[in-house]
């Protein structure tokens, strides 16, 4: 006998796995924290469940799941490296900015009105 709730349970796991994957691909940032609850409160009611663990195992074969985790997760590195390396860059220039000013006007002399 196969456990239809669980099946439901993990498909929507799998539903916003692929949500997840499209919005990182689409570099829309704003959704995933959202996205990241939904799929969170997913796992909480799939730990609530009975099953065994041939049940489980069968149906995240089935609908590919390890695939597509991976993928994200893989898809998650990725976008982390590369809004580091942004971040670098920007920290990299505002350091060369605010050392050309400091020594611009380091050696400036400051004129008073009083003169």
């Amino acid at each position: 006998m196969e456990n239809n709730e669980l099946r439901e349970a993990l498909q929507l796991y799998k539903e916003h796995t692929l949500n997840l994957i499209y919005s990182l691909e689409k570099e829309d940032y704003n959704i995933l924290e959202k996205l990241l609850n939904k799929r969170q409160a997913v796992i909480e009611d799939i730990n609530n469940m009975e099953y065994t663990k041939d049940e489980f195992s069968k149906i995240v074969e089935e609908l590919q799941i390890l695939v597509y985790q991976k993928k994200l997760s893989d898809l998650m590195l990725e976008k982390r490296g590369k809004v580091r390396q942004e971040i670098n860059k920007l920290n990299n220039a505002k350091n060369a900015n605010h050392s050309y000013n400091n020594s611009l006007y380091s050696g400036a002399k400051v004129f008073n009105k009083r003169i």
